[in-house]
């Protein structure tokens, strides 16, 4: 997949009552093995992560952003 930059805003930690590491963990957790293209697919399946774990009103406080660095 290569590596990705995933930019969340402070609104989801707030949101869901973790810490930014703690989000990180679990976000790094749930990832590997997903069959990712790019980073429309990372911001999806992140989405998908963010329901299933903490309901679909997360999704409408959250903002996120992955970037691909170029290789």
């Amino acid at each position: 997949m290569g590596e990705y930059w995933i930019l969340v805003s402070d609104r989801t930690y707030s949101t869901i009552g973790v810490s930014g590491s703690e989000f990180t963990k679990q976000l790094q957790d749930a990832l590997p093995g997903k069959n990712l293209q790019n980073s429309r697919d990372l911001v999806l399946n992140c989405g998908r992560i963010l329901e299933q774990k903490f309901g679909k009103q997360i999704l409408e406080t959250s903002a996120l952003l992955a970037v691909a660095r170029k290789q």
